[in-house]
């Protein structure tokens, strides 16, 4: 074979052995690269239950369905006595469930579960250590080892089988559990508290929780003058910017808690901003911004103040020449052929043609009509607008506005926290139905409340966010109306918000928001005023 030749077969066989190599670099890159798009994603396994399974992260928060419930459960002693659960309450109890291997458990132990724990017995509240029994070969002795290591004393019982642990709805270690002083969860959490956030968290369990939240918007958000500030913003250090809005409908919010915890000083204060700063010609301007009122009312906000100063009037006496001038000017201003139309212009002009569904507080009407007998073709006809006014069988809640002028129901959107204050209005007045009920009831269990809806039920995109004040209508809705399926999900979802440290402290809102509506924070103070009413007549 002449040199030709071998050198030809010699490149041939080059160029094949080059192919291969490139032909299994691709095979081998494709499969690398593949293999890792179907890799699972790598999960932690926490053992939370007996039946562990692999979660992500965000899965190992509590269940919240278990809380605002009472609860018992056999536990040990460290030398293996029998202890029921119910025999250590009596005042607040924290109870920090932990296991021997777990790797959070033991930095907390040495850096932050000791002041911890000191906090919270400070607020008078009892502290015990639980450890889960049986999980991973967990003992008495392990747990006892554990504890020796940490230097932490205290009181510590087991957990057989973590039986404790899965009932209360507890899916990771380390995790807290918060009960009041006769056994009721009220909150769970795994995140690793600090003494600060520990103490606000037992003031909750004691049952501070509405003067958390009240002392929050009287020491923060309302001025000397009783002007209650209509948003804010946390400033990074520990204080609010407040800002310089001022709204009808918070002041006569205030009038109305200060009503149900009786406290004079407190209405008077919010009343006398409405009527020395926002009140021309009887009517009160919806808007203060600097000092400077809002040429409209809104017919809501004066019949809330109306209502407020009719009460007022029978437990203190003192408002009768206040209500005869507020009663002639709504009257007079906003009412035309039985219908109270949404606003006019304080001096008369610009009446509105449309009457707002969530204006028509059939209830003040009435007490309206105790005062005045004018008033009470008025009050018939907005019972009649609401009987009549739910949107359809499949999305029984009520259509925004009647349309006086055109003698029809009008508006093609739903604002679920004007929806809920018109279900409240007929939850008070006797007339809510039980088709929307039942619809409310579904809704929260099928997920979360939207801020926004269309007509025909579906959420609106950009609207696809949950209100705290829309939660706390629904709590008060619940309670109203005795349906524990609407007021439980509503409470638990209310309370997501809720903050424990900080100048925030009883305020709702996660404090990395930018902005904050007091109107969250006053139907949430409304809603914890109502719960503890409803207590109080209970106890009775």
């Amino acid at each position: 074979m002449d040199k030709e030749k071998i050198s030809r077969i010699i490149r041939i066989l080059g160029g094949v052995v080059v192919l291969f190599a490139m032909l299994f670099g691709w095979l081998l890159w494709f499969f690398l690269s593949n293999s890792k798009q179907e890799q699972p994603i790598q999960t932690v396994s926490v053992t939370p239950t007996p039946e562990a399974s692999l979660t992500m992260s965000e899965d190992l928060a509590p269940d919240r369905s278990k809380l605002y419930r009472s609860y018992d459960a056999q536990l040990t002693d460290m030398e293996g006595n029998s202890v029921t659960l119910s025999t250590l309450f009596g005042q607040p109890t924290v109870l920090f469930f932990w296991s021997s291997w777990c790797g959070d458990c033991k930095s907390y132990f040495n850096l932050g579960l000791k002041e911890a724990k000191e906090a919270a017995e400070s607020e008078g509240a009892r502290f015990l250590l639980v450890c889960r029994e049986g999980n991973r070969g967990e003992t008495a002795e392990s747990a006892k080892a554990s504890l020796t290591e940490h230097g932490m004393e205290g009181e510590a019982f087991m957990d057989p089988q973590a039986a404790l642990f899965v009932q209360l709805g507890l899916r990771s270690v380390p995790s807290f559990a918060f009960f009041t002083s006769d056994g009721r969860l009220l909150v769970t959490t795994d995140v690793l508290l600090s003494a600060e956030e520990m103490r606000g968290y037992v003031q909750y369990a004691d049952g501070q929780m509405l003067s958390q939240t009240a002392l929050f918007i009287q020491n923060y958000l309302m001025e000397e003058d009783g002007g209650v500030a209509a948003s804010y913003t946390p400033d990074g250090v520990g204080q609010p910017i407040k800002s310089d809005i001022r709204l009808a409908e918070s002041q006569g919010l205030m009038m109305e808690y200060a009503l149900d915890v009786s406290d004079q000083a407190l209405f008077q204060r919010a009343y006398a901003y409405v009527n020395s700063a926002m009140t021309q010609n009887g009517l009160c301007a919806w808007r203060s911004q600097n000092g400077q009122n809002e040429s409209m009312n809104a017919s809501l906000d004066d019949l809330r103040i109306l209502q407020a100063l009719l009460l007022a009037e029978k437990r203190w006496g003192g408002y009768k020449q206040d209500i005869a001038i507020r009663e002639e000017a709504l009257w007079q201003g906003v009412v035309r052929e039985g219908y109270m139309l949404d606003y006019v212009g304080l001096a008369g002009e610009n009446l509105a043609q449309t009457s707002t569904l969530c204006y028509l507080d059939v209830t003040a009407l009435d007490a309206l009509a105790q005062y005045h007998a004018r008033w009470q073709p008025v009050a018939d006809r907005a019972r009649e607008l609401l009987e009549l006014g739910t949107i359809s069988q499949a999305f029984p809640l009520y259509y925004p506005r009647y349309d006086v002028a055109q003698q029809c129901y009008s508006g093609s959107q739903l604002q679920m926290n004007e929806a809920m204050v018109c279900i409240l209005h007929c939850a008070r007045a006797g007339i809510a139905q039980d088709k929307t009920l039942d619809y409310l009831e579904q809704l929260l269990e099928s997920g979360p409340v939207y801020a926004a809806y269309g007509l025909d039920g579906k959420p609106l995109e950009g609207y696809r966010f949950e209100s705290t004040a829309t939660y706390a209508l629904l709590v008060q809705i619940g309670l109203e109306t005795q349906r524990e399926k609407i007021f439980r999900p509503a409470l638990e979802r209310m309370e997501r918000s809720r903050c424990f440290i900080g100048f925030m402290k009883g305020g709702y809102g996660l404090t990395r928001e930018t902005t904050h509506y007091i109107f969250d924070d006053l139907q949430a103070l409304k809603a914890w005023s109502m719960i503890e009413l409803n207590k109080s007549d209970n106890n009775k």
